[in-house]
């Protein structure tokens, strides 16, 4: 015959889980329960297996995947940082580089506009003199 399914029986801290008040349920002095009933007590985060007659630690799966898990998520904040850090670095040359260019078309725009008042002085002074006619012969 196939043994009787498992059954998960829970107790929380300070209360009793069975009729015998011994946490584990089942007749008083009968072991801990039937055979191949599992009892789980949620202050311990363990099991009691009365076919073994042992606690099995039933977190320590879960907390070593939550380890791993925790472990990849700081190696790709640490990468995401390290790129963001690369990416301003490189923003920064960037304005540095772009600052530089706009000093020097301000230079170059200034000296342009003095030559173009200069040659504006210039023509302005010819126009006026064509405009007297030709110069005259003294007395």
């Amino acid at each position: 015959a196939a043994p009787p399914p498992r059954v998960a029986r829970s107790r929380r801290r300070g209360q009793p889980g069975g009729p015998d008040g011994d946490g584990f349920g089942g007749a008083q002095g009968d072991g801990g329960g039937a055979q191949g009933d599992v009892f789980t007590t949620s202050d311990t985060a363990s099991e009691f297996d009365p076919v073994s007659r042992a606690f099995v630690d039933q977190g320590a799966h879960r907390r070593e995947r939550n380890k791993i898990a925790a472990k990849g998520y700081r190696m790709r904040k640490r990468r995401t940082l390290e790129a963001a850090e690369a990416e301003l670095e490189a923003l920064r040359e960037r304005i540095g580089s772009l600052e530089q260019d706009n000093a020097t078309l301000r230079t170059e725009n200034r000296l342009l506009r003095e030559q173009i008042g200069f040659f504006h002085s210039t023509l302005a002074g010819n126009l006026a003199a064509s405009f007297r006619g030709p110069p005259q012969a003294g007395p």
